[in-house]
């Protein structure tokens, strides 16, 4: 899976997973 960097926030190409996990991910 490819990830997108936009700004301070990770975003999926996949819509798979849901921004919550997205951001949650992007803090840890």
């Amino acid at each position: 899976m490819e990830y997108r960097k936009d700004g301070r926030d990770i975003l999926l190409k996949q819509d798979d997973f849901g921004l919550d996990e997205t951001l949650d991910c992007g803090q840890a």
